[in-house]
């Protein structure tokens, strides 16, 4: 039986999720997931402004128009985080944020890194 494209997907995620334990790269996009799903609350301008971070470092802008978010209301504010968005208030939403920022500056880094390799002359 042919699986759709929603069951290929959902199976996907379950595999890598249930890797998660043993798996630095699942556990680093379930950090990022988890910070996208949003605050417990119906802070629609909380949540965009914490989580467009996230998703400018994320999606291309062809592929938030391919689902059907346009750029204007993925991206409403600007895609970095201010200090006090994410360090005001100890709630366990903004502990998701703060998680989800560290894997993203370590990638920033280690693409950084890269890129630098590869620019640089062989000895």
């Amino acid at each position: 039986m042919k699986l759709t494209p929603q069951e290929k997907a959902v199976n996907a995620l379950r595999k890598l999720f249930l890797n998660a334990i043993k798996d630095d790269n699942a556990k680093a996009l379930w950090r990022l997931v988890t910070a996208l799903r949003g605050p417990d609350s119906d802070d629609c301008v909380l949540k965009d402004r914490l989580t467009t971070p996230i998703r400018k470092a994320l999606l291309t802008r062809e592929f938030a128009i391919e689902v059907g978010v346009s750029e204007s209301e993925s991206f409403p504010f600007k895609p970095r985080w201010h200090g006090a968005d994410i360090e005001e208030g100890q709630d366990h939403y903004r502990s998701h944020i703060r998680v989800a920022q560290r894997v993203l500056n370590e990638a920033t880094v280690m693409e950084n890194e890269r890129k630098a390799r590869q620019k640089s002359p062989k000895a």
